[in-house]
């Protein structure tokens, strides 16, 4: 006599061939529009809103990686306010000639980031693309969240993945 396979069972005696949808991680959509509503009052930080923000709440980069991604958002916004410049460029690793530092010959923060960034070529692109407000596709967001793991380790975040 064989054995009967366990499992949910129809009325009919078969098995179910129902698939059952895990447990989703992260935050119920309803919040998302609740974040929506706040950030229209004023009541939140506007990174919330942000795909940054929203990358945050779906649990696709975890706490770590979103100060590694708050850091590197306030040296580019330094950068910027000190350079003459309003795009991001390329970033050869080389001392922005512009700045403080830069006139000393040593790398500015800003440089030493790209630098990082740069030895992935799709993680940079997509971090780039984060921080410009652009949309981002699955897999470019899975570019992104290793982009944002090198800058964590690059600024030595702990609980880094």
């Amino acid at each position: 006599m064989a054995k009967r396979k366990l499992g949910k069972r129809t009325p009919s005696g078969q098995l179910s061939r129902a698939v059952k949808q895990p447990a989703q991680a992260g935050i119920a959509p309803a919040v998302f529009g609740r974040v929506r509503d706040a950030l229209a009052a004023d009541l939140i930080d506007p990174i919330w809103g942000t795909q940054l923000g929203q990358m945050h709440l779906r649990n696709e980069i975890d706490t770590v990686q979103f100060d590694a991604a708050k850091r590197w958002f306030n040296v580019l916004n330094d950068y910027f306010q000190k350079s003459s410049t309003s795009q991001p460029g390329i970033g050869n690793g080389e001392a922005d000639p512009n700045s403080e530092p830069g006139r000393k010959g040593q790398p500015t923060a800003y440089d030493r980031g790209l630098r990082v960034l740069s030895k992935d070529s799709l993680s940079e692109k997509a971090v780039r693309r984060l921080f410009r407000g652009e949309y981002l596709d699955f897999a470019e967001r899975l570019h992104a969240a290793n982009g944002l793991n090198v800058l964590a380790h690059h600024y030595k975040f702990t609980n880094a993945r």
